[in-house]
């Protein structure tokens, strides 16, 4: 009985030290990694300011849509069974990639100041 005390105290107090190890290590590693983790929240907070509203999305697809279709039209180079012709379509949508260009410049502004 006397020996199974000595055993068992002898466990209690590894065990004891083996807590305390791995204790004073998760710690040493919650030190390392705290700046790691406030850079990685600072670039988060950043990020969000840097939402991008509806408005410019709409304007952005807009765009992309006449882009699109103007490079089609393009590209193709077919005659188109309309009353307008190619070329008078082409440059519709120039101008209205170019309008929606003002806009995104005039939004990009607004939320500049």
């Amino acid at each position: 009985m006397e020996k199974f005390n000595k055993i068992a105290n002898i466990i209690v107090v590894a065990l004891l030290f083996l807590v305390l190890v791995n204790t004073c290590t998760i710690r040493s590693s919650i030190r390392i990694t705290a700046p790691v983790i406030e850079t990685i929240e600072n670039r988060l907070d950043s990020l969000a300011n840097e939402q991008i509203s509806t408005k410019e999305l709409n304007l952005l697809l807009d765009k992309n849509g006449y882009e699109v279709s103007y490079r089609m039209l393009y590209d193709n180079n077919t005659v188109i069974r309309t009353t307008k012709r190619p070329d008078d379509i082409m440059k519709a949508y120039k101008d209205s990639i170019d309008l929606k260009n003002k806009q995104l410049l005039n939004v990009w502004l607004d939320k500049k100041q």
